[in-house]
């Protein structure tokens, strides 16, 4: 019984935290609390689809640069580690209209994640904004 209660403690404490970030636009720390959290992947989705839930149709960088957060924060919950960092962590986005362009740090990025992840991008943009973008991946402007 004492454990529990000790678990429900802990739980509401994790997602007390992890809200509390997504409400600060502090996407990374939310992330970190999550893999470290008792949360199932379920109930963070839902904590961001419920932070979320209001999302404008303008879209400025600092906007873009936030829902491209919340989107690899998705996508991080959803691959390894090792994964995330060889082909997600270090890229930017810029949504704008009904679009989203993906800014890599190299060919070989670009190329691997227009091969390989392409749909997965896509599905989890959706899962973010409730909304399908047309997707371009390109490198990173000089």
């Amino acid at each position: 019984m004492i454990e529990n209660m000790v678990k429900n403690i802990y739980y509401k404490i994790d997602e007390e935290r992890i809200t509390k970030a997504l409400k600060d636009d502090n996407y990374n720390d939310a992330l970190i609390l999550f893999k470290y959290s008792s949360l199932s992947k379920a109930e963070f989705d839902t904590l961001m689809k419920e932070i979320n839930s209001d999302t404008p149709q303008e879209r400025t960088q600092t906007q873009s640069s936030d829902i491209w957060s919340q989107v690899l924060i998705n996508i991080s919950s959803k691959v390894t580690s090792s994964n995330f960092e060889a082909w997600f962590k270090q890229s930017k986005a810029v949504f704008k209209d009904d679009s989203l362009t993906i800014y890599c740090t190299n060919i070989l990025q670009r190329d691997w994640l227009e091969e390989f992840h392409r749909d997965f991008i896509s599905q989890s943009v959706k899962e973010v904004t409730g909304k399908v973008y047309k997707i371009f991946i390109d490198t990173k402007r000089n």
